[in-house]
């Protein structure tokens, strides 16, 4: 007879209950009448169901629509056809993945529908399919699209995520073969994949009136936690729902792939109490799979747990949130603040942070006699988020202004807004438009210059701050925040720069927004190639732009401003050069795009410092108003920078821009990171930041675990406070369309 929790409600500890099959030895099920201990709740399920990766079956997967971008895991070009065709999808280049959710093991056949490209010089179009690794029958194609029968055998199929590799005997480009302008290399346009006795359950749900977690059969939700001592998983009741008798299997993965099965069972009232303690402080996934009963009445029987938590004995210490670090005294007269901030610079073309072009002579220079923060990362990878962050000392998911329209809300207090407040003369001079007054940055400025197009290079910025400087109330302080954009696109540097670092780049519109506009498309081929010299273009930028940097320190100096003014050097974000495999910035969140320099010079600072602790943008308000003698802005999210090194910690990033998405966290050994791309949740990476700086070695495949752990804790941090500060959407005019366009923003 099937076990229920009714039956196990009268249990006592000492006899058991041999109606619930427990898996593993140190996974014991209590329930209610067992006795109980004074605990307090870790994780409410809950609440922190946005933060869980919410698992379906499905029956087919419909590859030309959006929805199938979730199961496309590499190897696909964009959707395209409908009309009065099928929607589908071309392959990209030799192989094809194709990922699904099984919750129970099972034989099952599957039906791929496609065709191939036409290209008779090529001979026949054969597929080979492999099944999470093993071989199947090859599939020769016909003409047109078709439908083959794929049998799945079950001993190839694992319980979880599977993998349907295809393998084409060829792939080509239509240019090639002298069919147009095409370069895409394409193989097969794939229709769907459907399998045959597979079904499309509802997504997981919540329902915040009761705090039930609801769970239709052939869903599952995963929650990426860490063990305690004493770590219990609990829920008032489980019950079914939807006609007939559903069955709640609790899982948990471990760091190493290991499942264990905390317990099975079918359903039925009362609460449920098991045990998931473990190693203190090692990353576990917590799974929750709803399972149909045999005697399933219904299509979706559903599960219902009641206020599911995770929960610890009060006495023990939750040990995930760090102290924060102790700080030094304060500053006793306020000094004057600049921020030198180049947009689009990445840390290692600097000499600082060791680059052997000579490209930085300046800032070296600087950063001889200041404090060289050498892993700074950038809140985001692409200009507003990470401005607003800087200025705001708010995350990206809080301030809420990521997308290309956001406007930064009125009701986040700005840098500037401070410092005004406190009687300083504060100016701005920004030749990015993204860091406009349209987007909410000039607010606190009493002067806001926005460069023109055709003077933003960072020489004739260096021109309006001098008039500032020249200009300034010399009995008040001043806060003068100066955004320059070379090296940012478009990469066109003046002589004798581009003499002197890029004399072997032949093109005289290599650099363009068009040139890279095309690349970004991935209308060539081979555009690797390209890299060189675009990187070379771009150095010579940066040059150019490290010659004014060292105009306005001689400035500084020559006026007698340079002891009584703290200088900061900064980027907003990196700049990627097919780093992996993409170009510029704003669509992924890997270490060319987010690690940025971060040279701050104290008032009175002689001699250097190199600070290994990683910084975030978010930490520079904190420490300019602790600096400043103001009080700290309430709710924000940085640390203050001023004396000792911050404890060591993680450093997040956030991405959402025209459908590119992604969470980072950055701590001094590995960097955690999830993309989705135009709807495809891809996989948990993680990089080990000492043995592989450049992000080339995926050990999320093996550590997959640890990776959703350390993004699921920062995420958790800011859960609930999303989009908090009213950032809302923008009308763009045509003078401001005109200035974005001139940075290939639009």
């Amino acid at each position: 007879m099937r076990g229920t929790l009714g039956d196990v409600e009268r249990c006592s500890p000492v006899m058991g209950c041999a109606t619930v099959r427990l898996f593993i030895g140190f996974l014991c099920l209590v329930v209610a009448g067992c006795g109980e201990d004074s605990r307090r709740p870790l994780h409410d399920l809950v609440e922190e169901f946005r933060l869980a990766e919410l698992q379906q079956e499905v029956a087919i997967v419909d590859v030309g629509s959006p929805e199938a971008r979730r199961h496309l895991a590499s190897g696909w070009y964009d959707d395209e056809g409908g009309g009065e065709g099928p929607g589908f999808a071309w392959s990209e280049g030799d192989a094809s993945v194709i990922e699904f959710l099984l919750l129970e093991v099972r034989s099952m056949d599957a039906v791929l529908r496609c065709r191939p490209f036409p290209a008779p010089e090529m001979g026949d179009q054969v597929v080979t399919l492999f099944l999470n690794g093993h071989e199947l029958p090859k599939i020769k194609l016909g003409i047109g699209f078709a439908s083959y029968r794929v049998e799945l055998p079950e001993r190839f199929l694992v319980e979880g995520r599977n993998q349907l590799r295809l393998e084409y005997r060829y792939s080509v480009s239509p240019r090639e073969l002298g069919q147009g302008s095409d370069w895409r290399r394409l193989a097969v346009a794939v229709d769907w994949l459907r399998f045959e006795n597979g079904d499309n359950p509802p997504p997981p749900t919540i329902n915040d009136g009761d705090s039930t977690l609801v769970l239709p059969a052939g869903s599952a939700v995963a929650y990426s936690v860490r063990h305690h001592g004493g770590l219990r998983f609990e829920a008032d009741s489980v019950s079914a729902g939807g006609g007939g008798e559903g069955k709640v299997r609790c899982v948990a993965v471990s760091q190493s792939g290991a499942t264990s099965i905390v317990f099975d069972m079918a359903v039925g009232e009362g609460p449920v109490r098991a045990d998931v303690s473990g190693p203190d402080g090692e990353p576990f996934r917590l799974e929750l799979r709803s399972v149909p009963g045999p005697d399933a009445e219904s299509r979706w029987p559903v599960v219902r747990l009641a206020n599911p938590r995770l929960t610890i004995p009060t006495e023990s210490v939750d040990g995930i949130v760090d102290s924060a670090p102790a700080q030094g005294p304060l500053i006793p007269r306020p000094p004057n603040v600049v921020i030198y901030l180049v947009d689009a610079l990445r840390a290692d073309r600097l000499g600082v942070y060791g680059q052997g072009r000579d490209l930085s002579p300046h800032l070296d220079a600087f950063a001889a006699r200041a404090t060289v923060y050498e892993r700074a990362w950038a809140q985001s990878s692409w200009t507003r988020p990470s401005v607003a962050s800087l200025f705001t000392g708010l995350r990206c998911e809080v301030h809420g202004a990521n997308g290309r329209l956001d406007r930064l809300g009125d009701q986040a207090v700005t840098l500037a807004e401070r410092f005004a407040g406190a009687g300083f003369a504060t100016a701005a001079v920004v030749a990015n438009p993204n860091i406009s007054a349209e987007f909410g940055f000039a607010r606190g400025f009493e002067s806001f210059v926005l460069m023109e197009p055709d003077e933003r290079r960072s020489s004739r910025i260096d021109l309006e701050v001098d008039r500032f400087l020249e200009q300034r109330d010399p009995d008040r302080p001043f806060f003068l925040y100066v955004h320059t954009v070379d090296p940012h696109l478009p990469y066109d540097p003046p002589e004798p720069y581009r003499g002197r670092f890029a004399p072997d780049v032949k093109r005289a519109d290599m650099g363009s927004i068009a040139v890279v506009g095309t690349l970004q498309a991935r209308d060539l081929v081979d555009e690797g190639q390209y890299a060189s010299d675009l990187l070379s273009l771009y150095d010579a930028e940066v040059a150019c732009n490290d010659h004014n940097f060292g105009l306005l320190l001689d400035r500084l100096e020559h006026m007698g401003l340079a002891e009584d003014t703290v200088v900061v050097f900064l980027s907003d974000h990196g700049e990627e050069f097919f780093d992996h495999g993409g170009w510029i910035h704003g669509r992924t969140l890997y270490r060319e795009v987010l690690q940025v320099p971060l040279v701050i010079r104290w008032p009175n600072q002689t001699e250097g410092r190199r600070i290994q602790t990683p910084v975030q943008h978010v930490d520079l308000m904190p420490t300019l108003l602790e600096l400043a003698g103001l009080d700290p802005q309430p709710g924000i999210h940085g640390l203050s920078l001023v004396g000792p090194a911050p404890a060591s910690r993680g450093v997040a990033a956030f991405l959402n821009l025209d459908g590119w998405e992604g969470w980072s966290l950055a701590n001094e050994k590995s960097h955690a990171i999830r993309h989705v791309d135009r709807g495809y949740t891809g996989p948990m990476e993680l990089y080990d930041l000492e043995a592989d700086p450049t992000e080339h070695s995926d050990l999320g495949g093996n550590r997959g675990v640890e990776a959703g752990t350390l993004l699921y804790e920062s995420r958790r941090e800011v859960l609930g406070d999303e989009d908090r500060y009213g950032a809302g959407e923008v009308e763009i005019d045509d003078d401001l369309r005109r200035r974005l366009e001139a940075l290939g923003y639009l």
